[in-house]
Parts: structure tokens; C-alpha cells; sequence
């Protein structure tokens, strides 16, 4: 990574560090611009728990990835050590994650081979994953048999979709997910959500905002 690059991510985090303000990720790392929901949930979600349940078509999976890239980065320098997970019920739900995130990479103007060689970083055996240059990954899972391949490993920030779904979601918040959050003291934990009613769902939603986490809705 020549220095140009170097200074042009370092100010892109630093603003989101400090100000909240992901624009410069947006337009000088990605080259991929947030419509407005999309920026003020980046904005907002700065808690140890966020969730947010937009319509269909919102986007939600642009800006999931563009959270595992942005923690990546930030922590390019903790190497094999860091790690990232996206998880939803089914296998092939959790990698239309790792699709976008690859989509992301392949746009942006400045994140080559030095960050991630897309021609070998995708392995999907024995479980999807992205393995960038560095030796820091991007994990993709699912929550069956109550999420146990997930368990005794640590994760510097966790995406959670379509949680809705999830059969076992008071366990899997509480027992699995949350306990894999300890090792950095950035670490976060985003759960994503079509609403179906009043379930396990509701009261997770209740209970993230009751602890001062960000919830935010979203149209089509």
C-alpha cells in the first residue's frame, strides 16, 4: 500500500471515529455513496448492540458489508487475530453478505490486491469465508443447532440478518452472540431484521433500545 492510499484511509476512519461521519468512506475508499436512511443508520449505530428493520429493497445488505470492511480496515494491524462474522439462519442467506462485500472491493478505487486478492481470498470449505492479505477474515455462518459452530471464537464486530426468522433468537443474543464481543473495546453487535410481529424479535428490538442501543426502521 503506497502512502497515498495509506493517508486517504487513515482520514476516511478517522472521521468516522471522531465524527461519526462515513461520507469519506463512502466516496474516497468505496466509491459507493448511502442514500439517506443508509447514512444516518452508519451515523447512529455506534452502540454495542444496533438494530435495524428496513423494508425489502432498502439496502440493508450494502451497508451490513460496508461494516465488516470498515472494522477490517481499522484493525488491519491486529492481523490474523481479527475477525468479523455474518450470520443468519441459512448458509446461503449469510453469503449474499460476502457477495456484496466482494462487490464493494471490486468498485473501489483503492483497495487491490494489497487488502484482499479476490482471485484466492474466497474460500468456501469448511465454512464461507473472505481472507484478506493480511490474515484478518470475514466469517460467514449460520444459527442452526442454536449457533454452536460459532461458539468459542471472538469476533471484533458481528452482523446478525434477518434475526426475525430465528427459532432460538433470546439464546442465541445472549449465550452465543454477545459473549464472542469481549476481546476489543469497539466491538458491536448489528442485528437486521424484516419485522414479522410481536415475537422473540420484539423483545430483542425493546430490549436494545431500552440499554441505549440505536433502532432505526426504513422503507422500500
Amino acid at each position: 500500500m503506497n502512502q497515498a492510499i495509506f493517508n486517504i484511509i487513515a482520514f476516511s476512519l478517522k472521521q468516522i471515529q471522531e465524527r461519526h461521519d462515513w461520507s469519506a468512506f463512502d466516496d474516497l475508499v468505496l466509491n459507493y455513496k448511502s442514500h439517506t436512511g443508509q447514512a444516518e443508520w452508519l451515523t447512529n449505530s455506534v452502540h454495542r448492540e444496533n438494530l435495524l428493520h428496513p423494508g425489502n429493497g432498502w439496502g440493508k445488505t450494502d451497508v451490513i458489508a460496508k461494516k465488516h470492511l470498515r472494522y477490517v480496515l481499522q484493525h488491519f494491524l491486529d492481523g490474523e487475530k481479527y475477525k468479523t462474522l455474518n450470520v443468519a439462519i441459512t448458509q446461503e442467506l449469510s453469503e449474499l453478505v460476502l457477495e456484496r462485500i466482494v462487490g464493494l472491493i471490486r468498485h473501489s478505487p483503492i483497495l487491490g490486491d494489497w487488502f484482499c486478492n479476490l482471485d484466492k481470498a474466497v474460500v468456501k470449505h469448511p465454512y464461507a469465508q473472505i481472507r484478506y492479505n493480511n490474515g484478518a477474515s470475514t466469517e460467514f455462518k449460520t444459527t442452526k443447532r442454536k449457533g454452536e459452530s460459532i461458539e468459542g471464537k471472538e469476533y471484533g464486530y458481528i452482523s446478525a440478518d434477518e434475526i426475525a426468522l430465528e427459532r432460538h433468537l433470546d439464546f442465541v443474543r445472549e449465550k452465543i452472540l454477545l459473549p464472542r464481543t469481549r476481546k476489543w473495546k469497539d466491538s458491536q453487535l448489528d442485528f437486521y431484521a424484516t419485522p414479522k410481529g410481536r415475537n422473540a424479535y420484539y423483545r430483542v428490538k425493546q430490549d436494545i433500545a431500552r440499554n441505549g442501543g440505536y433502532v432505526r426502521g426504513g422503507t422500500s
